[in-house]
C-alpha cells in the first residue's frame, strides 16, 4: 500500500506549485469577468447617453456602422451587471438580471415571428429614424437570438449543478460564434455574417460587447464545467489559454492580410488563396508543434516524478520494516490505513490485514477507549497526542508501548494521522523496581518504615 503523506517533500514541492498556480489562474479569470462585467455596463449606458444627447458617435462609432439600438444597450447593462453578481455568488440578482435580458431578446424574436411587438422601440422613439440610415433603427435577429442565450446562460451559470452549468458555457460559446461572426463579416465587408436577410445588421460595437459578455460569464464562475481547464497550470491549461485564442485570431487576421493585398493589387484572387492557405498551415504546424513540444516535456515531468515516488516509497518501506518502532497510518476517523511490521508483531498477528479497516486501539481493549481517542482528539486539534497502552493480559508477558499521534494534511485528499509506537517495558520494570526498592527492604522483601508512613498518613 502507498502511504501517501510520507512520501518525498519534492512530491509536495509540485502539488503546491500547482496549486498556487490554480489559485492564480483563478483570481486571473475573476479579475477578467469583472472586468467584461464593467466594459458591458460601460458601452450600455455611454450608447443610452448618445440616444439621448444625440451624439452620434457613442451610438454608431462611425457613420458608416448602424448604431446600437437603445434595448440592446440596456441588455448590455443588464448582462454587465448579471456578470458580477455571478462573480459574487448572488443567485438571485444575477438570476434576475439574465431573466431580464432574455425576456427583452424573447419579445423581439416573437414580434419577428408573430405579432410585432415594439420591445425595441420603447426608448426614443423619435430618434429611432435617421436620414443616414436606409431603415429605422431596430434590435437586429441575430442580436436579438444571441442576447436570449446570453440571459439563459447567465441563469444558469447561478445554478450549483454542475449540467447546467455546463449548458451555460455552451450558450456563451455559441454567443462568441455569433458575435465573431459578425466581426469576420465587417472586417471582410460580408454582409451576410453580420445580418439576417433584409433586417437590420448587427452593430459592429454590438458584436464587440456580445462577446466581451459572453467571455465575462465564463470567467464568472472559474472552477465549473470546462473552466477548469483553462486556470490548470499544467500543460493542458498552458495550451487551452495560448492555443484557443491565436486559433481564432490568427485565421481572422491572415484572411484580413489577404484581401488588404488583393485590395492594393499586390496580387490576384487564386494568388491570394494560395497564400493564406500556406499562412495557415504554417501557422498550425507551429501550434502544433508547440504543443507536442508542451506534452513531451510535461510527459518526461510526469515520468521523472513517478520514478521519484517509487524510489521515495521503496525507501520509505525499507526504513518502515526495518524500524524497531511501530508505525500506523489512519485516516480521518481513526481507522487503520497501514501497519509496518513491528505493529504487527507487537500485536501478535500474521499479517497487517488483521488491524487495516478498524479502528485504532481496538485489540487493546475497552479501557483504551478513552485515552486513545483523546490522543486523536489533541492531534486533529493540530497538536501531539501522547498515549501509554499496555498489550497483553494479566498474568501473562505484558508490554508497554508509549505512542505519539501527529496529523498529516495532505494537499488534495482528507487528512490522516500517523502514530509512532515505542516499547518502553523496559523502562516501566526499571521504575517499577526503583519505587519498589525505595519502600522494602533489599534483604528481607518486606515492606519498610517509609511504606508504613506513607499508608498510615492516607489512613
Amino acid at each position: 500500500m502507498r502511504v501517501r503523506g510520507l512520501s518525498m517533500s519534492s512530491a509536495f514541492g509540485d502539488e503546491t506549485k500547482l496549486s498556487l498556480g490554480r489559485q492564480s489562474n483563478s483570481k486571473t479569470l475573476a479579475s477578467l469577468s469583472l472586468i467584461s462585467a464593467f466594459c458591458s455596463i460601460g458601452v450600455g449606458l455611454l450608447v443610452l447617453f448618445g440616444w439621448s444627447r444625440d451624439v452620434e458617435i457613442l451610438k454608431r462609432l462611425s457613420s458608416d456602422f448602424v448604431a446600437m439600438n437603445p434595448a440592446t444597450a440596456i441588455c448590455c447593462t443588464l448582462g454587465g451587471l448579471g456578470i458580477v453578481f455571478n462573480r459574487f455568488h448572488r443567485t438571485v440578482f444575477a438570476t434576475t438580471m439574465g431573466a431580464l435580458v432574455a425576456l427583452i431578446a424573447l419579445a423581439k424574436l416573437a414580434g419577428l415571428i408573430f405579432v410585432e411587438l415594439p420591445v425595441d422601440q420603447v426608448l426614443f422613439a423619435d430618434r429611432l429614424y435617421s436620414a443616414t440610415d436606409s431603415q429605422p433603427n431596430r434590435m437586429a435577429p441575430n442580436t436579438a437570438f444571441a442576447l436570449f442565450l446570453l440571459g439563459a446562460s447567465l441563469i444558469l451559470a447561478a445554478s450549483r449543478r454542475r449540467r447546467d452549468q455546463i449548458i451555460s458555457q455552451i450558450f456563451s460559446a455559441a454567443v462568441m460564434l455569433i458575435s465573431i461572426f459578425a466581426i469576420v463579416g465587417y472586417t471582410f465587408d460580408i454582409d451576410r455574417l453580420h445580418s439576417v436577410g433584409a433586417f437590420i445588421p448587427m452593430a459592429l460595437h454590438t458584436a464587440l460587447t456580445l462577446l466581451i459578455m459572453a467571455l465575462g460569464t465564463l470567467a464568472a464562475r472559474p472552477h465549473s464545467g470546462v473552466m477548469p481547464i483553462l486556470r490548470d497550470d499544467g500543460p493542458a491549461g498552458s495550451m487551452a489559454r495560448i492555443v484557443l485564442p491565436l486559433a481564432i485570431l490568427i485565421p481572422v487576421a491572415v484572411g484580413a492580410m489577404r484581401l488588404w493585398g488583393q485590395q492594393a493589387g499586390f496580387y490576384g484572387t487564386e494568388e491570394g488563396v494560395a497564400l493564406q492557405v500556406v499562412s495557415n498551415v504554417a501557422v498550425t504546424s507551429a501550434l502544433l508543434i508547440w504543443s507536442i513540444r508542451l506534452l513531451y516535456r510535461s510527459d518526461n515531468a510526469r515520468k521523472q516524478r513517478e520514478q521519484a515516488l517509487r524510489e521515495s516509497e521503496r525507501f520509505n518501506r525499507i526504513i518502515n520494516e526495518a524500524s524497531p518502532d511501530c508505525v500506523s497510518l489512519l485516516d480521518s476517523s481513526g481507522n487503520v490505513l497501514f501497519a509496518n511490521d513491528a505493529a504487527v508483531q507487537a500485536y501478535g498477528l500474521r499479517s497487517a490485514e488483521e488491524l487495516v479497516g478498524r479502528p485504532w486501539g481496538h485489540r487493546l481493549g475497552g479501557s483504551a477507549v478513552v485515552p486513545t481517542t483523546g490522543a486523536l482528539r489533541e492531534a486533529r486539534n493540530g497538536r501531539v497526542g501522547r498515549v501509554t497502552n499496555r498489550l497483553g493480559t494479566p498474568g501473562h508477558d505484558q508490554r508497554w508501548f508509549e505512542s505519539l499521534v501527529s496529523k498529516v494534511a495532505g494537499e488534495d485528499q482528507p487528512y490522516r494521522f500517523i502514530v509512532m509506537s515505542r516499547d518502553i517495558t523496559q523502562q516501566r520494570r526499571v521504575e517499577e523496581q526503583v519505587r519498589w526498592a525505595a519502600t522494602h527492604d533489599s534483604l528481607t522483601q518486606l515492606p519498610n518504615r517509609r511504606l508504613f508512613q506513607t499508608q498510615l498518613y492516607y489512613l
